[in-house]
C-alpha cells in the first residue's frame, strides 16, 4: 500500500511540474509582449473592452472594423469569454485574459495526461505524450498571438474527449457545453466525435452519439442563422467571407503543404494511423483555406486541432504498437517507451531549436530589457484623463479597452473622441496604424484641427483634447 501511494504521489508532482512550466514559460512571455505593447485592439482589445463592459453590468459593445458600436455575441457567439469577467471585476487590467488565457490551455494538460493513461494504459507512456503536446508550436503561437476565445477551446475540448473515452457522462456533457459555448464554428467537432461514438457503441452511447450529432448542428444553426443575426441586426457576416475557389489548389499551397508537413512532423505522423480523429483537423484547415487561401503554424487557429491531433497521437502509436507486435513477437515493451521517448525529445526540440518557438524569449534577457523600453508609453497612458471617449492608435488602444475607446481612423471627427492618443515615432509595428492609409497626414491634420488641442506632448507623443 505505500508504494502504490508513493507512486500516486509521485505521478502527481511530476504532472504538476509539467504543467507548472508550460505555465510559467507562457504566461510570462505573454504578459511581458502586452507590456510592450505587442498586442493590438484586434483581437485583443475587442474581447478586452466587452468582458470589461460585461464585469461592469454593461453590454459587451466593442468597435470593430466591419461595424462600431455593436454587441460581441454579433460578431461571434462565444459566450464562454464571460467565465472571465467576474475577475475582471476584481482586476482591471488586459493582464487578467492572458492569465486565463494561458491557464485554460495548462490545464488542458491535465485531461490530456488522463486521455492517454487511459489509451496507452501507461503513465510513462501518457507523460510522453503530454510532452509532445506542449511541444506543439501551434499551440505556443496561439498563446503568445495576443487574446482569443478559441485558445480556451483545449480545456472544454480535452474534457469533452476524456468523457467520451472514459464513457463519463457528466465530464462528456460539461465538455461539450464548453465546445458549443466557445464558437459557433466548432459544432463540426462533437459531430465529428458523436458519430464516432454513434458508430462504435450500442445502447445508451449510440443514443448519447446520435443526440450530439443532431443536438450540435441544430445549436450552430440557431446560432448563425437566428441569434447572431437578432443581435447584430443584420446576419452572419462571415458567410460572404469564404470562398471555394480559394480552395481549389490551395492544399498544393507551398505554405499550407510545409504548415501540414510541420504540424504532422511535431507528432511523429501517428495521427496518419488514427482514421478516428482526422475529421476536425482537416474541416480546420480547409475552413482557413476558405477564409485565407492557405494557413501556417502562427496565431490562434492552430490551438482549435491540437486536443485532437494529440488524440491521434496516442490513438496512432496504440495501433503502431499492435501492428509491430503482430509482425514482430516478444518485442520488450520498453523499446517502445524508449521511441515514445524520443518521439517527446525530439518534439520538443524541433519546437524550439528548429521552429524557434516564442518560449525561447523566456530565457531571452533582452527580450526584458524590451520591456522596461516601452515605459514612455506607460506614461503617455497615465497622462489619458478617465473621463470622455478616447480614440488611439490599435496598441494603445488594446490597454485602454477597459473604458470606452475606439481605434484611430483617419474620419476621427465623425465618432467625436473626448481625447485622441497618438505615438508618432518611425518605424513603428504597421499593425499600430491599422486602417490608416496615410499616418503622417491624419498628424497634420490633428495638429492644424480647432477642434482638438494638444492636452499633453513628450516626445512623439500626443494627446488631444477635444476643445469644449
Amino acid at each position: 500500500m505505500g508504494i502504490i501511494m508513493q507512486k500516486q504521489v509521485s505521478e502527481k508532482i511530476t504532472l504538476l511540474a509539467l504543467l507548472s512550466a508550460f505555465f510559467l514559460v507562457f504566461v510570462t512571455v505573454s504578459l511581458h509582449r502586452y507590456w510592450q505593447y505587442a498586442v493590438w485592439y484586434y483581437d485583443f482589445g475587442i474581447f478586452y473592452q466587452a468582458i470589461s463592459a460585461v464585469s461592469q453590468l454593461q453590454p459587451p459593445i466593442i468597435d470593430h472594423y466591419v461595424f462600431t458600436d455593436k454587441n460581441i455575441l454579433g460578431d461571434h457567439f462565444h459566450p464562454i469569454i464571460f467565465l472571465i469577467s467576474p475577475f475582471m471585476a476584481l482586476f482591471k487590467g488586459g493582464e487578467v485574459l492572458l492569465l486565463f488565457q494561458t491557464l485554460f490551455v495548462t490545464l488542458s494538460g491535465i485531461f490530456v495526461y488522463l486521455i492517454a493513461k487511459e489509451i496507452l494504459k501507461n503513465k510513462f507512456e501518457a507523460f510522453c505524450i503530454l510532452v509532445i503536446y506542449f511541444s506543439f508550436i501551434g499551440l505556443h503561437n496561439a498563446l503568445i498571438t495576443e487574446f482569443h476565445e478559441i485558445v480556451l477551446l483545449p480545456l472544454p475540448l480535452t474534457i469533452f474527449l476524456y468523457g467520451m473515452v472514459k464513457k463519463h457522462f457528466r465530464w462528456y456533457v460539461l465538455g461539450l457545453a464548453g465546445i458549443l459555448l466557445t464558437k459557433e464554428t466548432v459544432f463540426f467537432i462533437p459531430v465529428w466525435f458523436g458519430l464516432l461514438i454513434a458508430v462504435k457503441n450500442k445502447g445508451l452511447w449510440r443514443k448519447i452519439g446520435l443526440a450530439t450529432v443532431f443536438g450540435s448542428i441544430l445549436y450552430s444553426l440557431l446560432i448563425i442563422f437566428m441569434v447572431i443575426p437578432a443581435i447584430n441586426g443584420e446576419g452572419y457576416y462571415y458567410l460572404s467571407d469564404t470562398s471555394a475557389k480559394n480552395a481549389s489548389l490551395s492544399f498544393f499551397d507551398q505554405l499550407t503543404l510545409k504548415s501540414i508537413v510541420k504540424t504532422l512532423l511535431s507528432f511523429g505522423f501517428l495521427p496518419l494511423l488514427s482514421p478516428e480523429t482526422v475529421g476536425p483537423v482537416l474541416f480546420n484547415w480547409l475552413l482557413r483555406i476558405l477564409r485565407f487561401g492557405n494557413f501556417d503554424l502562427g496565431m490562434h487557429y492552430n490551438a482549435e486541432i491540437a486536443p485532437t491531433l494529440i488524440l491521434g497521437t496516442a490513438y496512432g502509436y496504440r495501433r503502431l504498437k499492435k501492428i509491430i507486435l503482430t509482425k514482430v513477437k516478444r518485442i520488450p515493451n520498453e523499446y517502445f517507451k524508449y521511441a515514445l521517448l524520443f518521439l517527446a525529445i525530439f518534439s520538443l526540440i524541433f519546437s524550439t531549436q528548429i521552429l524557434k518557438s516564442p518560449a525561447l524569449l523566456f530565457t531571452n534577457k533582452a527580450f526584458y530589457q524590451n520591456t522596461k523600453n516601452h515605459e514612455f508609453l506607460d506614461r503617455l497612458i497615465q497622462h489619458i484623463p478617465e473621463d470622455g471617449v478616447v480614440m488611439a492608435q490599435t496598441n494603445i488602444a488594446a490597454k485602454l479597452a477597459y473604458r470606452k475607446v475606439y481605434f484611430l481612423r483617419e474620419n476621427y471627427s465623425d465618432f467625436n473622441p473626448d481625447y485622441i492618443v497618438i505615438d508618432a515615432r518611425k518605424g513603428q509595428e504597421p499593425n499600430n496604424f491599422l486602417g490608416i492609409k496615410n499616418y503622417e497626414a491624419l498628424i497634420k491634420t490633428l495638429e492644424i484641427d480647432p477642434n482638438y488641442t494638444v492636452l499633453y506632448k513628450q516626445g512623439d507623443q500626443r494627446i488631444y483634447k477635444k476643445v469644449n
